[in-house]
């Protein structure tokens, strides 16, 4: 839709690092860009850029995030209704007899917070009890160490009376997966799982995950539309192009009925 309208696209990629997202930055604003779509950089964190970006607000270069936000920053963002989400992953969880629930989750995304704040808003909702010991939270940094198998084994020791786990997205999913499969156990026999962003994996050809599903094509669509509207608004600080997306699930069949 960019490229449709005359405009040159540059990707650069921060690989979730705050000294790359400022060399970026700073790149843009020398090149006088006319426009910028962001996903933030460790939206968790207080972020060491936001000079940087009172920069782009004081030149007026329009600006959407995607995928989450700064929430100390005043820019629309067009995103997943990542709370939203985790409640009703949640609720069909507990709505299918499951009490004790387990998760994996992200802290150095807004995204992770977001979902791990729906999961706990529906346990207090539903009178189902929250146990610490059940949650594992990892970050871009320490990934493969924290879904190792050896880290995956200690979380498994203390969760194994668990009957369902949900995880942050269907990346970690697979890596469950695979480790709950070198065990023998089966996804939903034994445990039930359900993840965000609906990007697979199937362990077999019987099974697929049970996944909140992710715009993907319609969320760039949606950014790109709204992104052309702001370069020809010149007061679009003051206007709402921000936009999140309904919950939808996908047909997938990793959650057993208990009750």
């Amino acid at each position: 839709m960019l490229r449709d309208k005359g405009f040159e696209i540059d990707v650069a990629v921060t690989r979730n690092r705050l000294n790359d997202e400022e060399m970026y930055l700073k790149g843009f604003l020398n090149r006088n860009v006319a426009g910028l779509i962001i996903e933030g950089t460790r939206s968790t964190f207080p972020n060491p850029n936001l000079r940087l970006y009172k920069e782009v607000r004081k030149r007026n270069i329009p600006t959407l995030f995607i995928h989450n936000h700064y929430q100390n920053e005043q820019f629309d963002s067009v995103e997943m209704s990542d709370a939203r989400a985790g409640y009703e992953l949640t609720r069909l969880l507990i709505q299918n007899g499951h009490r004790r629930i387990g998760g994996i989750f992200k802290y150095d995304d807004i995204q992770g917070i977001e979902r791990y704040r729906g999961f706990i808003e529906c346990l207090s909702d539903y009178g189902v009890n929250f146990d610490d010991d059940c949650i594992r939270w990892y970050s871009t940094k320490d990934m493969e160490e924290k879904l190792s198998r050896k880290s995956l084994l200690r979380m498994y020791r203390r969760t194994k009376d668990c009957t369902a786990m949900i995880l942050y997205n269907d990346e970690v999913a697979g890596f469950y997966m695979d480790f709950l499969k070198e065990r023998g156990l089966k996804v939903p026999d034994d445990i039930s799982l359900v993840s965000f962003d609906d990007a697979g994996p199937e362990q077999d050809a019987e099974l697929k995950i049970l996944s909140v599903i992710h715009p993907k094509y319609n969320l760039g669509k949606i950014t790109a539309r709204n992104l052309l509207r702001m370069m020809e608004d010149p007061e679009w600080q003051k206007k709402n192009y921000a936009h999140q997306f309904p919950v939808t699930f996908n047909n997938g069949n990793s959650v057993r009925d208990i009750r």
